[in-house]
């Protein structure tokens, strides 16, 4: 469980990460959006990176990514709700 700090942080950290997968919802195709997206930014290499070293699935670098920082994924995706 995150401690009160931790969580405070993630709250806050999560606004703008939350506004894009509101963005990617309304979008139409989410996917598109996202892989357009990380195309069209070099900063998203690393997470380009990070999902083809989990062999191309988005969802289990999350979780992969989520559980090495120490964080319960599940915390996370509650809170994009």
């Amino acid at each position: 469980m995150l401690g009160m700090l931790n969580r405070n942080m993630l709250t806050g950290q999560m606004a703008p990460i939350k506004n894009m997968v509101n963005m990617a919802r309304a979008a139409g195709n989410p996917q598109m959006m996202i892989q357009k997206m990380l195309q069209s930014n070099p900063q998203y290499a690393q997470v380009q990176k990070l999902i083809a070293d989990n062999g191309g699935d988005a969802q289990k670098a999350f979780y992969s990514l989520a559980n090495q920082m120490g964080v319960d994924p599940n915390e996370i995706l509650n809170a994009l709700k």
